[in-house]
């Protein structure tokens, strides 16, 4: 996903992206609202990764290694759905995972 040196003072930094990499990283706001969670951690980034639909490389990479993206998407749902939840998750920020 990195565009330029692996050590990188500022993860949020656009200019060290692919754009299309960007796109997905810059929805994981809405997906942390969504789920009521101040974390954006890797399930967010595979949520908006499958929402992208069935023409988008992340589809066509998981079909061509065998995964259903459908079993995916069903078991992801069901992951984010039991996570803790937070009444007010304003002003997510960047988890662990990422």
């Amino acid at each position: 996903m990195l565009a330029g040196p692996a050590s990188v003072s500022n993860p949020m930094d656009p200019n060290i992206y692919t754009e299309m990499a960007w796109e997905t990283i810059a929805k994981i706001p809405q997906y942390a609202s969504k789920y009521s969670t101040q974390y954006c951690e890797s399930p967010l980034i595979l949520r908006a990764l499958v929402d992208d639909g069935p023409t988008s490389l992340a589809h066509r990479i998981l079909s061509k290694a065998g995964v259903s993206v459908s079993q995916v998407d069903t078991e992801l749902e069901s992951y984010l759905q039991k996570q803790p939840k937070l009444q007010n998750a304003a002003n997510p920020v960047m988890g662990q995972s990422l």
